[in-house]
């Protein structure tokens, strides 16, 4: 009987080649796996650059004419007559309304009739006390009641006078607020008047700290809507006296005559002061602000860093900061508000200011 040889394997032996087995078999199931790398977003550059530029003041006010006034009835009653329209033109000291002074003037002849008789008494009294039938206590009590009867009669005139509103200048009736047989009361408004000389004024409110390198007579860039062109406003006069409210000083300006400036319009002064360092920055620099307080982007090793920056002047597409940026910093010059603090960029170009 032939007998066959048989290859034995050992049980532990069987045992590792099959987990090497499903060991090769599970790595060749597995892939590497693609690494993504992180494109430089690409950026324009500006150089920062420390300059001096004027510090400027633009503060607003609105065109007003050179005299204007709000007119009222110095006592109460009703109106009478409004001898003006809107529009109409006047001389100084044409009457322009008058109250309904019937009762007034009945008062006032009532006075001037007491005066009369008093005065008549009084003549006949001295002559009594010289012919010693009168007494001189009887004199000077009549003498007493004819000053009183003056005062009286001086009262019943001024009130007579205080029913009236006079033209304290030429010009013209700007509004009328007022209606005739209206009860109106004493120093309510009444009508707007204004000077019709051609020269126009603007009042701002200037911060008191300004005020001390604002002089009268300069003369500074007064921009209107109306106007193509700025006008040298002339500067006439400064307070002395900050408002407690607002801490500003009052500045009056006068413009030149000339066509294109109407009061109400508004108009922006431009008054340079004295040099101060700063950086400039193209608008597109700032990534957000608020009030003064913006952030921009610095460029170092390729990495966008934010950065606080303080803006002391906006002036048409350019920015004003305080110089606090490092000297010759690299800033993002454009869309500044699209990156992340810390985001990989790259300089595609350096921007003229």
């Amino acid at each position: 009987m032939t007998s066959k040889s048989r290859l034995t394997i050992p049980a532990g032996l069987l045992a590792v080649l099959g987990l090497s087995t499903l060991l090769l078999i599970g790595c060749a199931g597995d892939e590497p796996e693609a690494v993504e790398e992180k494109q430089a977003r690409p950026v324009s550059v500006i150089r920062t650059e420390v300059i001096e530029r004027p510090e400027r003041l633009q503060i607003s006010g609105r065109v007003t004419h050179r005299s204007e006034a709000m007119l009222a009835f110095r006592s109460g009653g009703f109106v009478n007559r409004i001898h003006v329209e809107e529009g109409d033109a006047f001389k100084q000291g044409d009457l322009l309304a008058s109250l309904d002074t019937t009762e007034v003037a009945a008062g006032l002849q009532d006075a001037v009739a007491q005066r009369r008789q008093l005065e008549r008494d009084v003549k006949r009294l001295r002559n009594l006390h010289e012919e010693d039938v009168a007494t001189l206590r009887q004199l000077q009590e009549a003498e007493t009641g004819l000053e009183r009867a003056r005062a009286a009669e001086q009262r019943a005139r001024f009130t007579l006078e205080k029913a009236k509103i006079v033209a304290p200048f030429d010009g013209y009736i700007a509004m009328v607020i007022a209606d005739e047989g209206e009860m109106h009361g004493e120093g309510k408004p009444v009508m707007r008047v204004v000077d019709n000389a051609p020269v126009r004024r603007v009042q701002v409110g200037v911060p008191a700290r300004f005020s001390t390198w604002i002089t009268e007579g300069r003369n500074v860039a007064v921009h209107m809507e109306t106007l193509e062109e700025p006008v040298q406003g002339r500067i006439i006069e400064t307070g002395a006296v900050a408002d407690p409210h607002t801490g500003n000083v009052l500045l009056k300006l006068e413009l030149p005559a000339r066509k294109g400036i109407f009061e109400g319009v508004i108009a922006r002064v431009d008054i340079p002061g004295p040099p101060r360092k700063v950086i400039p920055l193209p608008a597109g620099a700032l990534a957000e602000g608020d009030d003064d307080r913006a952030f921009v982007y610095i460029v170092e090793d390729g990495t966008a860093l934010r950065r606080e920056v303080r803006i002391v002047e906006i002036y048409d597409d350019s920015v004003y900061v305080r110089p606090t940026l490092p000297a010759k910093a690299v800033v993002v010059s454009k869309a500044a508000g699209f990156l992340r603090d810390g985001e990989t960029v790259a300089i595609d170009g350096e921007s003229d200011r």
